[in-house]
């Protein structure tokens, strides 16, 4: 056992685990934010689209049902530098 948590983290597969799931929705979040934004541009273009505008509206539910299932990606300090980082000093 080692003094610092990254010395041993590679070797631990629970925390593999924690931090591929963490990659898939930190992947899943940006994809839909992409996706919103291009819709969102091309709803400024032609505002009276019925179908733009339902595009961005399901964009948006699922952007927030994203956040709130998971609040972490929304946070200032992810938790991850609070629980894994070394401390300073």
């Amino acid at each position: 056992m080692s003094m610092w948590f990254f010395d041993d983290a590679g070797e631990l597969e629970e925390y593999q685990a924690v931090r591929e799931e963490g990659r898939r929705l930190e992947r899943e979040y940006l994809e839909i934010r992409v996706v919103l934004q291009e819709a969102e541009a091309a709803l400024r273009e032609k505002p009276e689209d019925e179908f733009l505008q339902a595009r961005v509206r399901y964009y948006r539910k699922r952007l927030k049902d994203l956040e709130t299932r998971n609040p972490r990606l929304t946070e200032a300090c992810p938790l991850e530098v609070s629980l894994f980082l070394p401390p300073h000093g």
